[in-house]
């Protein structure tokens, strides 16, 4: 599996377990971690990345410094997450208040069924007054 494979494989919700294999096999050798990671990044995936790792057990395989990094960055999206959460869960309480209609659109709302667990990447809620 080459790195084009590999980041592709990587920004999908589920790995099927012969790509997970072909993963593992592939990252025991390659040498191209920062051009992974940057893709990941760019392609705002590196959170599914980490995750999938962790679910594959193979996070010590990654090279410290990368996993650090990936683990960082991980910990800081679940705390923003969930800040995210808190206030969303604030504004519409007040509109409950207020009677007012709204709807929540893509983000927060499509979260637990697309994306496995505290991955997707997101800075803003989209909200339809």
């Amino acid at each position: 599996m080459n790195k084009y494979d590999i980041i592709l494989e990587l920004s999908k919700a589920k790995i099927g377990t012969n790509a997970q294999r072909e993963i593992v096999e592939s990252i025991r050798t390659t040498t191209e971690w920062e051009y992974i990671i940057g893709q990941l990044i760019f392609h705002k995936v590196l959170n599914r990345a980490y995750k999938h790792f962790m679910d594959m057990g193979v996070v010590s395989l990654i090279p410290p410094a990368i996993e650090q990094s990936m683990r960082v960055l991980y910990k800081a999206n679940e705390i923003k997450r969930l800040d995210i959460q808190k206030n969303i869960n604030g504004v519409t309480c007040a509109l409950n208040k207020q009677n007012i209609k709204y709807a929540i659109i893509k983000g927060i709302t499509i979260e637990q069924d697309l994306f496995c667990g505290s991955v997707r990447e997101y800075n803003d809620i989209d909200l339809l007054i």
